[in-house]
């Protein structure tokens, strides 16, 4: 199973500066596509079709998911890379 890192880019209130918090996904193969899950974030998956950028379907699922989390009140530590640049 490969894996890749997916980046999201956030403001930070707390610290006033923007972020960069990387998500693991796993990939694995299922016929002529690819199946991205993101184990951090409970049924957050998509499948990659052929001609489809990775990266790009990968970041929309989980710009997805985080947002359907935002909007539903849940919270919850995702484990990962957290890199701070002033905003």
């Amino acid at each position: 199973m490969r894996t890749m890192r997916v980046p999201i880019r956030f403001f930070n209130m707390a610290k006033c500066s923007v972020e960069t918090k990387y998500y693991t996904a796993q990939l694995s193969r299922e016929g002529d596509r690819v199946l991205v899950e993101f184990p951090d974030c409970p049924g957050c998956q998509t499948f990659v079709e052929p001609g489809e950028s990775l990266r790009d379907t990968a970041l929309e699922a989980l710009e997805g998911w985080l947002d359907a989390q935002a909007e539903t009140g849940n919270t919850m530590t995702v484990t990962g890379v957290t890199r701070g640049r002033p905003g």
